[in-house]
């Protein structure tokens, strides 16, 4: 290799240091970013397995809900009440996520950021050295070459030149890197949305029903009353054992015996009547316990997302302070190397390589346009 001019071995020696550091720096981001991935795809998976669980409990007891609902739409018919309105809005379908709806959340600033890390090393591949060399062009070390279309502009919240020529391709690797957690929570959603929309249907219909119903008449609470289950053997029994003893009594066929039977009528009717409000209402209570059970799973269900949701930011950014400690120990280990060479014989060209290492980073493995003097980077 080229040892960049001055000081022959000696300087290709000293300056090999600051190369793997930069090196040795990047590397420690690319592992943080690899664990902050990792960490989003374990956690969108354990999300996912928690909904599932959800979705299959909500499953179970879905025919305790839709009965429920129907004994209480019964039981406020029979008291002149309205049944109960799921409403007009059917439950919404989740989105399923593609690379263009995922590229479209990706902001400027996460395409300058990723843009700014990235030219200092191989971060999409075979287009680094030319991210390299087009840093060299348009960064402030560029500009101090004789460029004059450079100048620093990483302060610029907007993109700067390098950022915008790769935006596509930025964008296509955030995507690329999210697109499987947020298919897996997709999945999740899609089995939770099948069983709302198959429940309000349930409910729709049978709000539908009793609307068109509408409450009962004296006449009809009379009819329902008289086809309960085992009524009409209740009181063909009673009539029978009253019967008998008018007869016994010597009082059949009279005025007597007709009271005794219409009291006895009314009874069974009230009473028939109390147990089946009291039927409707246990059953009703047994679809709010449901509800209730449902209710509890889902708050659960929240509780446990935020709780995964606050771990995975908290990992995030551990991962970003990692990287930003990583890069840091970096510079100072590169501009220590630097100063220690400034006052030297080989110090002619090394303000320069201090302004590359301080705006573009160190340039591996790739030849950047106008870098005279620096060969033994490239």
């Amino acid at each position: 290799m080229d040892s960049g001019g001055g000081g022959g071995g000696e300087s290709y020696t000293t300056m090999t240091d600051p190369a793997a550091a930069a090196l040795a720096g990047q590397y420690q981001v690319q592992a943080a970013r690899m664990a902050a991935q990792a960490a989003k795809d374990n956690i969108a998976t354990a999300i996912g397995e928690m909904r599932n669980q959800f979705t299959q409990s909500r499953t179970d007891l879905s025919p305790y809900r839709s009965t429920g609902v129907e004994a209480l739409d019964q039981l406020n018919r029979y008291l002149g009440l309205a049944p109960y309105n799921p409403g007009n809005k059917a439950p919404e379908a989740p989105t399923k996520p593609t690379l263009d709806s995922l590229k479209a959340k990706v902001s400027n600033q996460q395409v300058l950021d990723y843009a700014k890390e990235n030219t200092r090393w191989s971060g999409l591949g075979p287009q680094w050295g030319k991210w390299a060399s087009d840093l060299w062009t348009y960064s402030g070390v560029g500009a101090k070459s004789g460029n004059k279309e450079g100048g620093t502009n990483y302060a610029n919240p907007d993109y700067n030149h390098v950022a915008r020529d790769y935006d596509t391709e930025i964008r296509n690797y955030f995507a690329e890197q999210q697109l499987p957690s947020e298919l897996t929570n997709y999945e999740s959603l899609q089995k939770q949305y099948d069983q709302n929309l198959h429940e309000y249907n349930i409910n729709k219909g049978l709000f539908d029903k009793y609307s068109a119903l509408g409450p009962m008449t004296p006449e009809q609470v009379q009819a329902d009353i008289a086809a309960q289950p085992g009524f009409q053997f209740r009181l063909g029994q009673g009539i029978n054992a009253i019967s008998k003893a008018s007869s016994a009594g010597g009082y059949l066929g009279s005025g007597r015996l007709l009271k005794e039977l219409q009291r006895y009528g009314e009874g069974l009717a009230s009473q028939e009547y109390g147990n089946t409000l009291s039927r409707l209402a246990n059953l009703a209570g047994m679809g709010a316990n449901a509800a209730a059970q449902t209710a509890q799973g889902s708050q659960n269900l929240g509780a446990g997302v935020g709780s995964l949701y606050n771990n995975l930011g908290d990992t995030i950014a551990n991962s970003n302070l990692a990287s930003g400690q990583a890069l840091a120990n970096s510079a100072i280990l590169q501009g220590q190397r630097i100063q220690s060479l400034g006052g030297g014989g080989g110090g002619g060209g090394m303000g320069g390589f201090g302004s590359l290492l301080g705006g573009v980073g160190t340039l591996l493995g790739g030849k950047a346009s106008g870098a005279t003097g620096l060969g033994m980077f490239f």
